[in-house]
């Protein structure tokens, strides 16, 4: 079951399971708007109900064209800063 509910600017889908953990998960549509809301939302469900779409299920993060993240780690920007002193000093 799923239902279209808005919180401050933006508007989100809720579905519910009773065997799912949490029993709720909550969707950003990412619209302000009530209609653009409602097509988005219809969309979403539609995948849902065909089984192509599980929100309790984890999302994979977006990737750049190399396939690294678009982020990089801390781990990253501190391998980057010690090869930029490196090249920068002596």
């Amino acid at each position: 079951m799923a239902s279209l509910y808005k919180r401050g600017d933006n508007y989100y889908v809720a579905f519910r399971q009773s065997n799912q953990t949490p029993n709720r998960k909550h969707v950003s549509l990412r619209a302000s708007s009530y209609k653009v809301a409602q097509h988005k939302a219809a969309r979403l469900i539609v995948r849902y109900e065909k089984g192509e779409y599980d929100p309790w299920r984890p999302t994979e993060q977006p990737k750049t064209q190399t396939g690294l993240p678009l982020a990089p780690t801390l781990s990253g920007w501190r391998r980057v800063t010690l090869w930029l002193l490196s090249r920068l000093c002596c």
